[in-house]
């Protein structure tokens, strides 16, 4: 039952946002945001880990969302065939953010990087 109520409060969360949510593995999530826009992704993320850090505060879980977020290429549509047939995503990048160090909130350098470079751009006038 408390899974199923935090599926849907994930789900919640992440309504309205561009987050694709590609799978549930246990209590931990996979998520998918276009890198177009980091700083827009990172706000969501945002969003998502203080509903989530609510609904466990709420439930009376003493535990909290902690976030790992990388950048990279990957591969991402349908697999599998018939009734098992899911989107799904897989690649180096996938793998290097699984890898990440534990912590509440942990973006990889690539994706600071990233964040950077579209702050300079957008200060200097460009889109």
């Amino acid at each position: 039952a408390f899974l199923s109520e935090y599926y849907s409060a994930v789900q919640r969360a992440l309504a309205g946002s561009d987050a694709r949510l590609v799978k549930f593995i246990g209590d931990a999530i996979l998520i998918v945001l276009p890198s177009s826009d980091p700083h827009r992704a990172i706000a969501a993320l945002r969003e998502l880990k203080n509903a989530l850090d609510a609904f466990l505060s709420i439930s009376r879980y003493e535990s909290r969302l902690r976030v790992k977020a990388h950048v990279g290429q990957i591969a991402a549509g349908p697999v599998g065939t018939g009734e098992l047939e899911r989107f799904d995503v897989c690649g180096v990048a996938v793998n290097q953010a699984a890898l990440l160090p534990d912590g509440e909130w942990v973006l990889s350098d690539a994706l600071q990087e990233r964040l950077k470079s579209n702050s300079d751009a957008t200060s200097n006038g460009k889109p």
